[in-house]
């Protein structure tokens, strides 16, 4: 592992409705180093990559995308976590372009010996943890999960457990972790532990 945190490669995973991309803006801005965020690459590809548009279109449905050619998150939401098959597909046509735009971040960052974090979700589950310096998990309870996806995102209940249930287990997760931060009380307390963290990771910078 590197000494220089400004040098660090930082993977951040954890459970959906956790607190990653909270996490990863408080230590990216204390750090003074890059975030990336693989969530809103795979959304801007969805989005505005034509390729991936027609592939959607055509191995998954065209009902993807409204009439007014804009995605159509909900229903690719629903569809994705009502049939494993859909998600494998969906994974399929999206994940390469994104892991080759967040490598590739990587590989600049370590030539350039700049620090970088890089907020994966799936990070355990697609095998990215050898890209990484550490790894730092954000959880929380799967009662708070579930109570955060429907209540704060709108989600149905039924979705909300087959999205936990999609994911690696987050003991696992936890347990091959550089790093945990625990997010089941409320934002002040969250930043918090984010703040202490940060300062761990600069004390140990030499």
């Amino acid at each position: 592992m590197k000494n220089n945190v400004t040098e660090r490669i930082i993977g951040i995973t954890g459970g959906v409705a956790c607190g990653k991309s909270t996490a990863a803006s408080i230590l990216a801005d204390q750090l003074s180093v890059e975030h990336v965020d693989t969530d809103r690459t795979a959304k801007q590809l969805l989005e505005e990559d034509p390729a991936i548009r027609v592939a959607v279109k055509a191995k998954i449905s065209p009902r993807a995308y409204r009439a007014d050619g804009k995605l159509d998150r909900e229903w690719l939401r629903n569809a994705a976590f009502s049939d494993p098959s859909v998600r494998e597909r969906l994974n399929a046509i999206v994940h390469p372009s994104v892991r080759t735009e967040w490598t590739a971040k990587v590989n600049q960052c370590r030539m350039g010996k700049v620090g970088l974090l890089v907020e994966i979700p799936l990070l355990y589950e697609v095998n990215a943890a050898e890209f990484f310096d550490e790894v730092v998990v954000v959880g929380a309870s799967p009662a708070t999960q579930i109570d955060r996806l429907t209540k704060v995102r709108g989600l149905s209940e039924l979705i909300a457990r087959k999205i936990l249930a999609s994911q690696m287990n987050l003991s696992d997760k936890v347990k091959r972790a550089s790093r945990v931060l625990w997010n089941d009380s409320d934002l002040a307390t969250f930043k918090r532990q984010a703040d202490y963290l940060s300062a761990i990771l600069l004390k140990t910078s030499v």
